[in-house]
């Protein structure tokens, strides 16, 4: 179990599980990326689904701490960021103004969520 109140918050457990959570999806959208350019790498398609597999089971141990909504949200939230530095750094792919204001959206809306 992530959660022992002796060492770490419920928020702190739940913080660092919606990470996880971003970036198992992350890799996962990865290696299905790179096999859809490749698809003789059967080796990336297998990992990507491992990894959504990851994504389920972290989202499973997060309802413990909050609600299926607030966890959604912060995970959609961060996983969009994540995968959007994700597509700019290693895939070359650009973003526009108006990409860039949304992401910024999503920032506050993930500030205001998670404001107690």
């Amino acid at each position: 179990m992530l959660y022992n109140s002796s060492y770490m918050n419920a928020q702190t457990a739940l913080l660092l599980l919606v990470v996880a959570i971003s970036i198992s999806e992350c890799l996962g959208q990865s290696c299905l990326k790179t096999y859809h350019k490749a698809p003789e790498k059967t080796h990336l398609y297998i990992a990507g689904v491992l990894f959504y597999t990851i994504v389920c089971a972290l989202l499973v141990m997060s309802y413990k701490y909050k609600g299926m909504g607030l966890v959604n949200v912060l995970w959609s939230g961060l996983s969009v960021l994540v995968i959007l530095s994700t597509g700019i750094l290693f895939f070359d792919e650009s973003i526009t103004r108006m990409d860039m204001f949304g992401a910024a959206m999503i920032v506050a809306g993930i500030g205001f969520v998670v404001w107690e």
